[in-house]
């Protein structure tokens, strides 16, 4: 089975149960080198320079869930790396299989936008409806190339292909990584000043990640304030009139325990939640709050630090089985528990966690585990 079947399957769960997605990863091939880029510093390996098959794309839209967008450049951590769409070589006959299947949905593309010249984007616009989401993260030649790591020429296709995408209306979105620390604030203001001309209906403001493995070099030019740069969005969100949406997000999660509440109080008294580093205090600060009406069930909350990853890497999506193990061996050799709860989106439709690693290990400590 090649890596991108293994990817597709393991997305493969919408969220009524249905064997559906609206995501079908076709390159793993890339022509920057972005400062930010990740997949050189993972504890496990990240497959890329392929490109999928027509084949895999035929066999693949028989589960494309068409109420929504068809992606064809997903940012969804995986084993799988982000590539340039543009750069596949039977990309136009991918497109063709896609029209006669879903004549209508919405095709959603992330790029660099550096194959997007006037000759490309003739091409594609027959195939509209399209949603394009370019990655711009600054407006200031130089920095634009530090960033992504490629020459400044190319710089300025992107930005003569938003005019054009925009005259052919073809809808269009902005990622932008914010690095402060390299650029400035300033030039991230200006950046997103001038997007800010263009109508879109997605703007994307990503801060960077950093493992244990990343070089401290790298590290330095990575780092930021949290608050500050929720200070500084949000100005920015009154200044340019701009919505937007963040990576990690700013805001508090949404965390409703209530419904497994409901479920588990007349069966376990002594109930563990395992929460990341990101979501415990919003989550532990509502779980003492609703104890005091749920006085059948303790509910005790726990951090789980992903030491897999270590840096800033703090999400539950990206925690694997070995820091779950590392944290219920502890508390089982200092607590009484009746239950573990874990946070679902840790473990993909497979029931493996990043890494590939199953769930079943942490049976092993025989105590009841709910996923929610």
């Amino acid at each position: 089975m090649d890596i991108f079947t293994k990817e597709l399957i393991n997305r493969l769960r919408n969220i009524d149960g249905s064997l559906k997605t609206n995501s079908i990863n076709i390159s793993s091939v890339c022509n920057g080198s972005c400062f930010f880029c990740s997949n050189k510093w993972n504890p496990f390996e990240i497959h890329k320079g392929l490109f999928c098959s027509l084949d895999y794309v035929y066999k693949a839209l028989d589960f494309i869930d068409d109420r929504f967008e068809l992606r064809l450049s997903d940012t969804l951590p995986g084993r799988l790396s982000e590539g340039e769409v543009f750069l596949h070589p039977q990309f136009f006959e991918i497109l063709n299989l896609i029209r006669e299947r879903f004549p209508y949905i919405i095709i959603d593309i992330t790029t660099n936008g550096t194959l997007l010249t006037k000759d490309f984007i003739d091409k594609l616009k027959i195939y509209k409806p399209l949603h394009i989401r370019i990655s711009y993260h600054s407006n200031n030649p130089s920095n634009w190339s530090k960033l992504l790591g490629l020459d400044e020429d190319k710089y300025y296709i992107v930005k003569n292909a938003i005019d054009q995408l925009v005259n052919e209306e073809i809808s269009i979105g902005f990622n932008i990584v914010t690095m402060p620390n390299l650029v400035g604030y300033e030039d991230i203001d200006k950046t997103m000043g001038y997007l800010s001309q263009y109508p879109s209906n997605s703007f994307q403001l990503w801060f960077p990640g950093h493992t244990k493995y990343t070089p401290v070099k790298i590290v330095e030019k990575m780092l930021y304030d949290k608050n500050e740069m929720k200070s500084f969005v949000q100005k920015m969100t009154k200044k340019h009139k701009l919505m937007f949406l963040f990576s990690p997000s700013l805001r508090p999660l949404n965390f409703t325990p209530i419904t497994i509440i409901n479920n588990i109080r007349w069966l376990y008294k002594n109930v563990y939640w395992l929460f990341s580093e990101e979501a415990f205090k919003d989550n532990s600060l509502l779980l003492t709050k609703l104890n005091k009406y749920e006085p059948l069930t303790v509910n005790n909350s726990i951090m789980v630090k992903n030491e897999s990853y270590g840096g800033n890497i703090t999400v539950s999506g990206l925690l694997m089985v070995e820091d779950f193990k590392r944290v219920m061996k502890k508390i089982l050799l200092e607590k009484n528990v009746d239950c573990f709860i874990l946070p679902r989106n840790a473990f993909d439709s497979m029931n493996n966690d990043i890494s590939g690693t199953s769930n079943y290990e942490l049976k092993q400590f025989d105590i009841p585990i709910i996923y929610g």
